[in-house]
């Protein structure tokens, strides 16, 4: 049976900060260990996101960085799917009915209250609108 040895974790930099090309308003977050010779890609978020947290090249990646960086990740991800339900809804959706639908996809209720938060201060969603 082989042991499993625990080791501190790579100190990881911040080597780029890539513009999407789908998408120019999200950047990737590009990691390198100082042991390996090749960077990953750490995770996408929104241009505006990376200059509150000041992000930059050669900024230490610490592990409340990266908390925030997964946080604001997922919180990306639940707008992303809260938008794709209003384009094939055919009249205008509540926050009620944007929450439920992303429950049912499975995000989590901080996640989704975040997301509804977001949108409603982007002007997506309102409760002024109502379903016929």
């Amino acid at each position: 049976m082989t042991r499993l040895t625990r080791r501190a974790p790579a100190e990881l930099t911040v080597v780029a900060l890539e513009a999407v090309a789908r998408d120019p308003q999200r950047i990737r977050i590009m990691l390198k260990a100082a042991s390996h010779a090749r960077a990953r890609c750490a995770h996408v978020i929104m241009r505006e996101q990376a200059t509150q947290m000041r992000l930059r090249v050669g900024s230490r990646w610490s592990a409340s960085t990266q908390a925030r960086v997964e946080r604001m990740a997922a919180v990306n991800s639940a707008r992303d799917d809260a938008l794709k339900a209003l384009a094939r809804a055919r009249k205008g959706l509540t926050a009620e009915a944007v929450a439920a639908r992303l429950a049912r996809v499975g995000h989590s209720p901080a996640i989704i209250d975040a997301a509804i938060a977001q949108m409603r201060t982007d002007g997506w969603i309102s409760d002024r609108i109502r379903p016929a």
